[in-house]
């Protein structure tokens, strides 16, 4: 089957991956860069975000469970050494590294005769059925305009910083983490949005994260901070839609789509 991804984000790359891994005859297509969206703003901590049971919250830990196969299974393809891009915490907490992660998925597609088209904008996904059996819009917030999806975004504020850390904080929302340059990650304090903004940081965000970082560890100091735009579909809707005629949306999955994402492509059977 030849099967078209539009979005370049965690869920589009995992997909694509998965597609071509199952012998289908894969081309992702982004309109930037690989990871340039929400998924490149991430912390990259896989931890499930409630202890609640709804559907979503079952699909969130399923692909967080799928995770330390998945990622043994690049390194197999692309002979990157797993250890260099995931690695597990106790209590079953995992993290995945923030861009190398999206790197290392573009070779293994390569390496499996997939396609991976960057700076390839999609304006209608009409335009790729008479070359495509199956079209997998997973754009985040592109979804929107691709196929009229409802989305709300949800900012996230997060920082690094430099001083010691030893293993993964995590809990009322806030994650705080080595990375594997020997600084330390955080985040988030999260706000709903209409739209996206324009990048920029709102001071009080950053204060209120750093007074919630402090009480914690209050050694670490502040290196620099950024702000992500996550999709989040209203209401929230399936994982997967199928739109009819070959056409499938990959609903927003706002702060848990690394940990989603494996499970994207068995709902696009």
């Amino acid at each position: 089957m030849k099967i078209a991804i539009v979005g370049g984000g965690i869920g589009g790359l995992v997909t694509a991956f998965m597609a071509v891994d199952a012998g289908h005859e894969v081309t992702l297509f982004e309109k930037d860069r690989i990871g340039a969206g929400a998924s490149g703003k991430a912390l990259g901590v896989l931890v499930p975000v409630t202890g609640l049971d709804r559907p979503i919250d079952r699909l969130q830990r399923a692909g967080i469970a799928a995770w330390p196969g998945f990622a043994e299974r690049l390194a197999d393809i692309t002979g990157v050494k797993v250890e260099t891009f995931w690695r597990e915490w106790p209590e079953q907490r995992q993290q995945v590294r923030l861009p190398l992660v999206f790197d290392v998925l573009k070779m293994a597609i390569e390496a499996l005769g997939g396609v991976v088209k960057e700076g390839f904008e999609v304006e209608s996904p009409s335009l790729l059925k008479n070359d495509f059996d199956k079209v997998v819009l997973a754009s985040g917030l592109g979804n929107a305009v691709l196929c009229g999806a409802a989305m709300k975004v949800s900012a996230g504020v997060a920082c690094r910083m430099k001083g010691k850390l030893d293993t993964l904080i995590a809990g009322d929302n806030l994650f705080i983490c080595p990375d594997w340059d020997g600084t330390v990650v955080a985040g988030s304090v999260n706000w709903e949005m209409d739209q996206a903004g324009n990048g920029h940081v709102p001071p009080e965000k950053l204060a209120e994260l750093l007074t919630r970082i402090e009480k914690l560890v209050p050694e670490l100091e502040l290196v620099e901070s950024w702000v992500g735009y996550r999709p989040v579909e209203v209401p929230r809707l399936p994982l997967v839609r199928n739109l009819g005629d070959g056409l499938h949306a990959v609903a927003g999955l706002g702060k848990i789509g690394i940990g989603v994402s494996p499970m994207i492509w068995e709902h696009c059977l």
